[in-house]
């Protein structure tokens, strides 16, 4: 009869999906909570999902840099006005001459349109030779030396002013359908990039507006209409495949705005959207800047705030796609779970 157990078990994962979500646990002080088991938890979720496990998650350390906590940036540079992306690659220029100085992991990334994601710095290039390829770029191409004759460190240098250089430029795309499934296909892309490592990773998103939500409806565009109507399965797939990609590499979302000076503010549905592409990934949204000092500061608060989170899995059929509402609790006093309120599942 063994073989009826494992057909039974071939059987159950033919007929249903696994998806994961964050859940962020804190107690009254804001300080995470630890530890907790399956049986903590109070979850409500659709007839057509079941609650199966939950993992805690502890987020990136790294040892021999001025903090631990690495940060990813990504840099939508096609949603920006031209004359605003020269003042973004200062302030972002600016912010990695501050990192070299403190040692700080940073990883940068620009979206150049059309599904094109950009490596322009990595963490992983010595801090020395981040200091000496900036002056290059913000002083139009005086040599500064690395303070070393070694010719290797000269070759690194150059190949990271080569690619600092690409703040610089211009970045234009001609767009077919909505702006959205750009975005969402670069956010894909940085998740896919980050998967290797099982622990959670900080993505500051930095983009000048997003404006989908998800929820019973399924989708939510300010803009709706048949040219959005025409993309409306494209997005809701692109949008749940974008999430279900930044969960599995455990890649938490902190959207913030580009803001120009003047500006009124983050209009209510763009913050509606990052808020949700923030809660469904476990991250935040970030205050919007407009000088280095608020970049700097917000980037400064987020590693002092940076906590666990817990990975919530449920089981799903996957031939019918439908929206699974959640509500996520931990019944005990003074403790606060920001989780999503739902997912789709489904096709």
């Amino acid at each position: 009869m063994k073989w009826l157990g494992i057909l039974s078990l071939a059987l159950t994962s033919t007929l249903c999906a696994q998806v994961s979500i964050p859940a962020v646990v804190v107690d009254s002080s804001g300080q995470s909570v630890h530890g907790l088991q399956k049986s903590d938890f109070s979850v409500k979720c659709g007839k057509e999902a079941s609650f199966d496990s939950v993992e805690e998650v502890a987020p990136v350390s790294l040892n021999g840099f001025g903090d631990p906590t690495p940060i990813f940036i990504l840099y939508e540079a096609d949603s920006v006005p031209a004359p605003t992306q020269g003042q973004v690659a200062n302030i972002l220029l600016a912010y990695l001459r501050e990192a070299a100085a403190d040692r700080l992991p940073v990883t940068l990334l620009v979206d150049q349109g059309g599904g094109v994601v950009k490596l322009i710095h990595d963490l992983s290039v010595e801090p020395v030779v981040l200091a000496a390829a900036i002056p290059r770029i913000t002083s139009q191409g005086s040599q500064t030396s690395p303070g070393n004759a070694d010719p290797n460190l000269e070759q690194k240098v150059t190949q990271e002013v080569e690619r600092l250089r690409e703040l610089t430029h211009f970045v234009s795309h001609h767009r077919f359908g909505p702006f959205e499934l750009e975005q969402l296909a670069a956010l894909q892309a940085v998740g896919s990039m980050l998967r290797r490592s099982s622990k959670r990773k900080l993505l500051v998103w930095i983009t000048a507006s997003f404006s989908v939500t998800m929820g019973s409806d399924e989708l939510s565009h300010p803009k709706s209409g048949a040219f959005v109507g025409n993309y409306q399965g494209e997005l809701v797939a692109s949008y749940q495949r974008t999430m279900d990609v930044l969960n599995q590499a455990r890649v938490s979302v902190y959207p913030i705005q580009i803001v120009p000076p003047g500006s009124a503010g983050t209009p209510p549905d763009v913050l509606g959207a990052f808020e949700g592409i923030a809660r469904s990934t476990g991250g935040n949204v970030l205050n919007s800047f407009h000088n280095t000092s608020d970049f700097a500061d917000s980037l400064a608060h987020l590693r002092t705030h940076v906590n666990p989170y817990y990975e919530l899995s449920f089981s799903v059929p996957p031939q019918k796609r439908s929206w699974i509402s959640t509500t996520i609790k931990v019944p005990r006093p003074d403790v606060k779970v920001t989780a999503p309120n739902g997912f789709i599942a489904g096709q």
